[in-house]
């Protein structure tokens, strides 16, 4: 039992060292977590990054899935064919062109 009456000078030496040891490890501890608390932060920023992208790509592989069992089948369905490279690149100059003032008319500002 504790009895204060009965402490001697050593005794006494030795409690307060043994809470001094205790308060140092306590107030070291504080200090260690304010060190690891921006880790802690950014893997939690992760795991929130994950469940967001994991969220959108569920969402795209729906839309997608959508667009080729709903949309492109019409499109098959009327034969349609994307235009080649070539072709693009051939009808956007026509549009250029056609778009352009003549040499002898001068630019509207």
């Amino acid at each position: 039992m504790f009895d204060p009456n009965t402490m001697t000078l050593s005794e006494l030496v030795n409690a307060l060292k043994n809470v001094g040891i205790l308060v140092t490890i306590l107030v070291a501890g504080w200090k260690a977590r304010a060190l690891v608390q921006p880790i802690i932060d950014f893997l939690d920023d992760s795991k929130r990054l994950m469940q967001r992208a994991t969220r959108h790509m569920d969402m795209m592989e729906e839309s997608m899935s959508l667009l080729l069992n709903n949309h492109l089948s019409h499109l098959k369905h009327i034969n349609f064919e994307p235009a080649s490279y070539e072709e693009y690149q051939t009808s956007a100059a026509s549009e250029i062109v056609a778009e352009s003032p003549a040499d002898d008319q001068e630019p509207q500002v």
